[in-house]
């Protein structure tokens, strides 16, 4: 996988991340409008769409994934010129990085949800106190509601407890897996719970195989053979990604009548990413365009959906369209707030505070 396939990845996954998000119960979507509201499923039934969308949680083990398949790579060439000693500032640039991403968000979202009054920083951190209600919304605004168990803005946020908890495993699982093979490491996470009769319900438990199944593709290139061969035609090319599709889809189907949610969803996202290679060759540049915001548009999204714009959204009356419209809004957002971000100093900012911590925490003289 190059940057241009991960980053269809990434667009496949953040259109199923809204799809799920907007269609995984009709309960959820009687709350956000404040009652019943008609919307039409054709072609489909409003069966299929709902089961279509709680499938399409596989959106986090893809994501999940390409975070291994990536780090794999990237802490390997970070280890190679800056040293074998360069673990805690790899580790300190990849949370300061995804912090200063977040903390934008965070700001702008909230801001604009207490001026309109769609939701109270009381409402929502209140309850105990002042003091424990500025700790609940500073334990946010670093992204570790879930992890602290503390009152959340948006429930979407949940992922980057866990995203900064992989951010911390990566470089150790990186490092075993040099000395002692990916796929060990893989049978271990797999085998382990499992002997020790440990139910994979926890975030950890659940996508950890996803994440080290990422790290053993990148050792092993596994998505990369394509390279070693001449270019595909078309019609080979249709044909894989076909395939890459209904396996995916074929996981997901035994998933539902077997169980083991988190093997079948790991091995589905090494064939989503298959698609991804593939549909890379036929110039898949909106995905592309949108994988490229996905971060953005995963944190945003659901201010959008739950708090400003949901009656406006699920008004439009179709499904497809209810769909496409988020999409669109929350890819709006993300390309005016990156604009904002670049005219604005802020990435510039930014790069200097992760330099400035970076030389004050890891430098050896510090």
């Amino acid at each position: 996988m190059n940057k241009q396939s991960t980053n269809i990845a990434k667009g496949i996954a953040i259109i199923m991340m809204l799809f799920h998000h907007t269609f995984y119960s009709s309960k959820a979507i009687a709350e956000r409008v404040g009652g019943e509201v008609a919307i039409s499923y054709v072609p489909l039934s409003s069966q299929l769409i709902f089961s279509i969308a709680k499938s399409c949680k596989l959106c986090v083990p893809i994501f999940v994934f390409i975070t291994g398949y990536g780090t794999y790579r990237s802490f390997r060439s970070w280890r190679e010129s800056h040293g074998s000693q360069s673990a805690g500032s790899y580790v300190l640039t990849r949370h300061l990085r995804l912090l200063l991403q977040f903390l934008p968000i965070f700001v702008i979202g909230v801001t604009v949800c207490v001026l309109t009054g769609s939701r109270t920083l009381s409402g929502v951190y209140g309850g105990k106190g002042k003091i424990a209600g500025a700790f609940y919304m500073l334990v946010d605004a670093m992204g570790l509601a879930k992890a602290f168990g503390t009152p959340t803005f948006n429930g979407t946020w949940w992922y980057l407890s866990l995203a900064i908890l992989f951010i911390y495993l990566l470089p150790p699982l990186v490092a075993f897996s040099d000395r002692f093979d990916s796929f060990a490491l893989l049978a271990i996470v797999c085998l382990a719970p499992v002997l020790a009769k440990l139910k994979m319900t926890t975030d950890l438990t659940r996508y950890l195989p996803a994440l080290v199944l990422g790290i053993a593709c990148s050792q092993h290139h596994l998505l990369d053979w394509h390279g070693k061969h001449e270019r595909p035609t078309l019609p080979q090319t249709l044909v894989t990604a076909a395939f890459a599709a209904l396996a995916a889809g074929s996981l997901l189907f035994f998933e539902k009548k077997a169980g083991f949610t988190w093997f079948f969803h790991s091995v589905a996202s090494l064939f989503v990413c298959e698609l991804a290679v593939q549909i890379e060759r036929l110039q898949g540049r909106i995905l592309a365009f949108l994988g490229k915001h996905s971060s953005n548009m995963f944190m945003c999204h659901t201010f959008f959906l739950s708090m400003l714009l949901p009656k406006q959204l699920y008004s439009l009356g179709h499904w497809a369209l209810i769909v496409l419209s988020l999409v669109s809004v929350s890819l709006l957002a993300s390309v005016v707030l990156e604009f904002m971000k670049e005219r604005g100093g802020y990435n510039a900012l930014s790069d200097h505070v992760i330099q400035w911590v970076n030389g004050r925490v890891c430098s050896p003289d510090s």
